[in-house]
């Protein structure tokens, strides 16, 4: 017998021994009610593959066990309700492991004798209590820690990230406290350049650099994935980028929901972070959301525009004119609209439930890459960044029925070469 697969066997508590099964390459227990493995385990010695995902009875290794699997290639505990608690020297004599998916300690990742991890293709680390949700995989999930219900200012928790930052390339921070620290904290060492994949969920803490501390380089320069869910005081991206001195150049993927206070994602023109190579962005359920884009360098020229149309004269007393119009961080000079340096890769955009949106971009700039548009329950927008020049671009647009009647467009042309791209999503 090669391979025992239980999978979903629920209502299995108990295995009977398998000494006899020395040909065993797969053991899969995965979603069983099994608390400890079956005896004859170490008898295993072909075993390749040991899947306990989701067992959420298992409470138990007994001592020496995995050691003698000397052939184990994968461990797959994700979402087991056992914690790792064997000491790593049972895992280090495994050469050919290449992957593995287990529940730590939150001081596990503290110790000094870490370097056989990095040999590992794959890793997923949880650290703390989560939410089984959070273990959905990603696009950057081979080399994962997530860090749940811990404070930064912990040491073992701040050891713990920094190691993350070197060794994975994704980072899940849940319902962790101080985060507003991180930085400060982070700063000492250069830049964690391997991380791909950032996300943050359920926190309050504010990442306003007003008194505080701010990165002065960025820590995450390769940076292709931003998760934010729930973060209850985060008004803006750009806050959150300043913050940690991202420039988030090379961010792909952007996902933000539930975030209350949000009032937009980015500040465009001035020391604001450009994402020339954002591909995809998905809104979901930010109240107070008014803007995608606030572009300070297009309120500027308005302001000018209104003061020569009203005859009024300004005068100005320092170099640049835009001094006494914002503040001095936001000086720039004002870019070209048609190389829009947040929209010119945008493939996919999902809006969801944001009932104060009412403009998507500047009314003379279009998406000309866009691909996907999906608005539901987003009323107040009544005009898209499309023209008949990027219609072909276009493969999709979902939307409610009344939503789509209601859209305004600069010609009857563009409306009826999207409208066969358009689906309904009432039904």
């Amino acid at each position: 017998l090669g391979a025992l697969l239980l999978r979903r066997c629920q209502n299995l508590k108990e295995l009977p021994p398998v000494g006899g099964l020395s040909r065993l390459q797969v053991l899969d227990c995965s979603h069983t009610a099994i608390k400890e493995l079956p005896k004859g385990m170490e008898e295993l010695i072909n075993l390749r593959q040991l899947d306990l995902s989701h067992t959420h009875f298992f409470k138990s290794i007994r001592a020496g066990i995995v050691s003698q699997l000397s052939r184990l290639e994968v461990i797959d505990m994700t979402n087991s309700a056992y914690k790792w608690g064997r000491p790593f020297a049972e895992l280090q004599c495994l050469h050919p492991l290449s992957a593995l998916y287990i529940h730590l300690d939150s001081s596990a990742l503290a110790s000094n004798d870490l370097a056989w991890i990095e040999g590992l293709k794959r890793f997923h680390f949880v650290i703390g209590e989560t939410d089984p949700k959070l273990l959905v995989p990603g696009k950057y999930n081979d080399r994962t820690v997530i860090l749940c219900r811990s404070s930064v200012l912990e040491t073992s928790i701040s050891s713990s990230i920094k190691w993350s930052l070197n060794n994975a390339n994704s980072l899940l921070l849940d319902e962790c406290l101080h985060l507003e620290e991180l930085p400060a904290y982070l700063a000492r060492d250069s830049c964690f350049g391997g991380l791909k994949s950032l996300q943050i969920s359920n926190s309050k803490c504010s990442f306003q650099t007003a008194g505080g501390f701010a990165a002065r380089f960025d820590l995450l320069p390769n940076l292709e994935e931003l998760v934010l869910h729930r973060i209850y005081q985060l008004e803006s991206i750009s806050e959150l980028a300043g913050h940690f001195g991202l420039t988030i150049s090379k961010l792909r993927v952007m996902r933000v929901s539930n975030c209350n206070s949000l009032n937009y994602l980015l500040s465009v023109g001035g020391f604001s972070p450009t994402c020339k190579n954002l591909e995809e962005i998905t809104v979901r359920s930010c109240e107070k959301l008014g803007d995608l884009f606030r572009d300070y360098s297009f309120s500027r020229q308005s302001s000018v525009s209104s003061s020569e149309e009203m005859g009024e004269i300004v005068e100005y007393d320092s170099p640049s004119p835009w001094l006494t119009l914002i503040p001095d961080q936001l000086l720039t000079s004002v870019p070209d609209p048609v190389e829009d340096p947040v929209t010119l890769n945008l493939r996919i955009v999902k809006l969801h439930n944001l009932p104060k949106l009412e403009i998507l971009c500047r009314p003379e700039l279009s998406w000309q890459h866009l691909e996907k548009l999906e608005v539901i329950k987003c009323e107040l927008i009544r005009k898209l960044p499309l023209t008949s020049q990027n219609a072909n671009a276009i493969k999709e647009i979902r939307g409610e029925s009344e939503w789509w009647s209601q859209l305004e467009w600069d010609d009857g042309y563009t409306k009826s070469s999207l409208q066969k791209y358009f689906t309904n999503v009432d039904n």
